[in-house]
């Protein structure tokens, strides 16, 4: 190109050649030369118009951009290319009602450029007008039925709108179109997520992260699902490959956090927490995640100290409110926890523990006709929550838990089977054993406690669960065999009770002793026990 030019200094498709070469060797402002150039020749060449104005964008240099688009209309006002390409930008400088403007030219110019429509639907939805965007989607797709960037957005605006099985049909007409569309195998996931089809959202994200291992959005929501499924420990991994694609991603560093939280694993999720502050200190999900853990650990005056500054940052937070109020609680402050969650209500009156927890402190504090309403109010929130998400393992566990509080057993049963059924953590198995235990029902109680055994075998819950209902059967050796299990995985000191009173009703007296004495710091139950095996002894 450049020899062309030397022999013909007036060749204007050399000048435009040249700057393509340079555009595509990454040399822009040569480019901009060359097709500065070749416009200097030609001032009307429509081809270096277009390439120099992109070049622009690329560069960030949106005004000379737009101008040169400009250029281009003043000579043809029915250019559909211009006005689609100046309709982008217009979307990239957040111009969104420009870019409609833009859009709707290119519309009127050419009713049959699919670009222009999908273009359009899109600065719609950036306006949150979602009805009039899925109608540009239409057009779209009338125009182009192999358009799956229309077909996707059109389901990811129909998600927006809360119709969520049309939304999931668009995804798959996308990838019927493009298997390898990931943003169409994301947001099927992120659909599945958003309306609790958790096991599906894992599914969808793990085929969005086959086509494209760099994303660490995808790693994060991946990782969340298995949160939200309650298996927090296979969550963490996930989280841990966002962080290798993006180590300063706060939000993974803070979720690990949040996983170790509902471990137990308080302490250490501290330092999770931390690193996530360290990159956003006003990040208010982390300022109250930490200040939970703070809460968790007894720390209260620092938790709530933490969870104020993320109420400052961010007071719509419903869950932060809870969690102030679990503080306040804990501190003793009934009336100002009660205020926090009647701040909870205010933002979601649908927020079924809050109703519960409301109706335990207005008990605490005498006024038990105005507890009663909060429960019913609880109990009508799971119910009608429940109608609309059936499939919903959470809702089902925390309906069950408030059944339980209420003393509604065969109710609270149900519910709590119903969770485990749907892939709740261990805890809907453990509860339901306990309290089929509770009820006389210790054959039926032995199912899910060896299932929450057998699905999660480094929980001790499961082989505690599972210990108690053998020992209720009089399956003693069973139950010696679960306890032991229980006690080398962790929960040593209810489990070493458990034992021992096993071996005292075996016979071996002595052998429970040397188990009580296993226990570093014996709390009153340990303390009668063994005064308990003593007496058998005749000591």
């Amino acid at each position: 190109y450049t020899r062309a030019m030397q022999r013909n200094s007036a060749y204007e498709i050399a000048a435009y050649n040249l700057g393509n070469a340079f555009a595509q060797l990454g040399q822009f402002d040569e480019a901009l030369v060359a097709y500065d150039r070749a416009l200097a020749i030609k001032p009307d060449y429509p081809d270096a118009l277009y390439d120099k104005a992109l070049v622009l964008a690329r560069l960030g240099r949106a005004k000379p951009a737009l101008q040169a688009y400009e250029i281009l209309l003043r000579a043809d006002a029915a250019n559909v290319v211009a006005w689609t390409r100046k309709g982008q930008l217009l979307e990239e400088l957040n111009k969104f009602e420009e870019a409609v403007e833009a859009y709707k030219a290119a519309t009127t110019a050419n009713p049959g450029d699919a670009d222009a429509w999908t273009g359009l639907g899109d600065s719609l939805y950036a306006l949150e007008r979602y009805e009039e965007a899925v109608e540009a989607y239409d057009r779209a797709i009338a125009a182009d039925p192999t358009n799956e960037e229309a077909w996707n957005n059109k389901g990811f605006t129909f998600f927006m709108l809360g119709i969520h099985e049309e939304a999931l049909s668009c995804y798959e007409k996308a990838l019927a179109i493009n298997p390898t569309y990931k943003q169409a195998w994301y947001n099927k996931g992120y659909t599945f997520h958003g309306i609790n089809r958790l096991e599906e959202a894992v599914t969808a994200y793990e085929k969005a992260i086959e086509l494209d291992r760099g994303d660490e959005v995808l790693w994060n929501n991946l990782g969340n699902a298995l949160y939200n499924l309650g298996r927090y420990g296979e969550s963490i991994p996930y989280f841990e490959q966002g962080l290798e694609v993006n180590p300063k991603y706060e939000i993974a560093w803070n979720n690990i956090g949040n996983a170790l939280n509902k471990m137990g694993r308080h302490a250490e999720s501290l330092k999770y927490h931390d690193k996530s502050l360290e990159i956003k200190p006003d990040f208010d999900y982390a300022l109250y995640a930490k200040g939970h853990a703070l809460d968790n650990l007894g720390r209260h005056e620092e938790g709530l100290e933490l969870i104020g500054q993320s109420l400052e940052l961010n007071p719509n937070y419903d869950h932060a409110w809870m969690a102030k109020a679990e503080s306040l609680y804990r501190l003793g402050r009934l009336e100002e926890a009660r205020d926090a969650l009647n701040n909870a209500l205010i933002l979601n009156g649908e927020y079924e523990e809050a109703w519960v927890f409301r109706g335990k402190i207005l008990e605490e504090m005498g006024n038990a006709l105005e507890a009663e309403r909060c429960y019913e109010e609880a109990l009508q929130c799971f119910r009608a929550s429940l109608e609309l998400e059936p499939e919903n393992a959470e809702l089902h566990y925390h309906y069950a838990l408030l059944l339980e509080d209420l003393e509604r057993a065969d109710e609270a049963i149900d519910a709590f089977a119903a969770s485990s059924s749907r892939g709740h953590s261990a805890d809907a198995l453990i509860h339901l054993s306990a309290l089929l235990l509770r009820v006389g029902r210790a054959a039926d109680a032995l199912v899910p406690a060896d299932d929450a055994r057998s699905r999660y075998p480094t929980d001790p819950r499961g082989w505690l669960a599972a210990g108690r209902a053998a020992a209720a059967l009089g399956r003693t050796g069973d139950a010696e065999r679960f306890f032991r299990k229980a006690i080398d995985i962790g929960a040593a000191p209810e489990a070493k009770r458990e034992l021992a009173r096993v071996l005292q009703s075996i016979g071996k007296a002595e052998e429970g002793l040397a188990v009580l004495r296993g226990i570093e710091t014996p709390d009153a139950e340990t303390l009668l026990l063994r005064a308990d095996i003593l007496r058998s002894l005749g000591r």
